[in-house]
Formats: C-alpha cells, sequence, structure tokens
C-alpha cells in the first residue's frame, strides 16, 4: 500500500497455481458503499487478469474517504485518511473468499512557523486618510410567518432546527445608504460533502419550487426570499454579496 499526495494505491498479486503460475483473478475491488462508482470499483469479471495489479482511491472523489484530523500513536498530530476496500471474488455474490480490509493513511502535520528579521531605515512618512466602504451585513432564516420587515428586525431569533419542507425566510441585510447589494452563488451542502445551488452567480433561483425570487426593497441595502427544507441530517447555506 502507497500512502501519494492526493489518494490511496493498494497493490494486489493474484494467488498462485499449484504448477507456480500466477491465477486468474476474475472479481471485483471496490470502496465498501460504492460498488456502482467507476471511480471507487475496478471490475475484472469480463478481462480476468493473472499480473500484478493496484487500486487507486482518490482523496477527494464521489469514493468518499474519511478525513478527520488526529494524533497517531507516536503523539504526533496530522491528518488521517481512512476508508474500507472489499476484494469479491465471485462476479454477483460475497462468499467466504472474500475479504474487506480498512486502510487508512496518516500525514504528519509539517506546518512550521518561520521568521527573518530585517532592519529598514525609517522613511518619510506621507498622512493620508481614507475610509472602509466595506458594509457590515449579516444573514439569517427565520419560520415563515416570525419575519420581521426586510427593513429591519423585531428580535426574531435564527432558526436552528426544522423539518423537510418547512417554509423559512432568509433575509439579508447591510448597514450601508451608499451601495446596493446582490446576493448571489448560494449553495446548500448536507454536511457529508453534497451540494446544490440554490442561487446562481447572477443573483437568480435555480428551482423556482425550492426557492422564490429573492426581494429587494428601494434602498438595495437588503434581500429576503422564502425556500423549503431540502432531505438532509443537516443543512448549511452560503451566500455571495
Amino acid at each position: 500500500m502507497e500512502c501519494l499526495e492526493n489518494g490511496m494505491r493498494l497493490h494486489f498479486l493474484p494467488d498462485t497455481n499449484p504448477d507456480g503460475n500466477p491465477a486468474q483473478y476474475c472479481g471485483h475491488v471496490y470502496v465498501k458503499g460504492y460498488f456502482f462508482s467507476p471511480r471507487c470499483h475496478l471490475d475484472y469479471t469480463r478481462l480476468p487478469i493473472n499480473e500484478p495489479f493496484y487500486f487507486h482511491i482518490p482523496y477527494r472523489s464521489e469514493c468518499q474517504v474519511r478525513r478527520e484530523r488526529t494524533t497517531n500513536e507516536n503523539s504526533i498530530t496530522g491528518v488521517s485518511y481512512s476508508t474500507v476496500v472489499v476484494v469479491q471474488h465471485h462476479r454477483l455474490f460475497l462468499t467466504n473468499r472474500d475479504r474487506a480490509y480498512s486502510v487508512a493513511c496518516f500525514y504528519e502535520d509539517n506546518r512550521h512557523r518561520v521568521e527573518q528579521q530585517v532592519e529598514v531605515a525609517d522613511l518619510t512618512t506621507q498622512p493620508l486618510a481614507g475610509v472602509d466602504l466595506t458594509p457590515n451585513c449579516t444573514y439569517r432564516m427565520v419560520r415563515s410567518g416570525e419575519e420581521p420587515p426586510v427593513e429591519g428586525t423585531n428580535g426574531v431569533e435564527s432558526v436552528h432546527f426544522a423539518n423537510i419542507g418547512d417554509p423559512l425566510v432568509h433575509q439579508w441585510q447591510c448597514t450601508t445608504e451608499d451601495m446596493g447589494i446582490l446576493v448571489h452563488s448560494c449553495f446548500v451542502r448536507d454536511g457529508v460533502g453534497s451540494e446544490f445551488a440554490l442561487v446562481n452567480d447572477r443573483g437568480c433561483p435555480t428551482d423556482s419550487t425550492l426557492m422564490s425570487e429573492l426581494q429587494y426593497p428601494p434602498q438595495l441595502n437588503a434581500a429576503s426570499t422564502v425556500s423549503s427544507i431540502v432531505p438532509g441530517t443537516r443543512n448549511f447555506l452560503g451566500s455571495w454579496l
């Protein structure tokens, strides 16, 4: 097994026949739970192989390799990648000949702070004054029917738990009188890697059944819309202003 920069690689040697020659392997090798994902599955049932081969599993792929920051047995802090690989000899069924391997790669955290001190002679300074034009903006989600007006707040707290299908009001507000805002590039994530775009880069909802058109007040310093909770144990919404 090799631990590479962008994935792990498992090397396999086919069994040996009684005459000493390599036997043909005509089964499957795949990441557990991802039999039907081409990048997570090797299929030798149609073209058996009698030579050494390897199975490469990218860390960032549909194979969903588990990543966690941890400390190994030598008390070294780093990042661990782990998954389960199944070796199935029969083309259709799991038998007592088959094996499941728990494989892991550990990468030591090699980030270090480096400093270099340099003394530089003072330059003549010239006073300059500027104004930070970046507005302070807030975002919150409340239940439909409890929302305050777009231009203000009334102490209603943001929602942290909701059921699938619940209508929720999203509100963005910025403290500015000189600038207008455009809410765009909003994505909802379920916490396990799946992501779906709710608002595109032009500020338009991608699916009207999930989110209504965004409404802006005349000052263009706030926005609001209504959406429904989509299936998932946890949902996270991120947007750009």
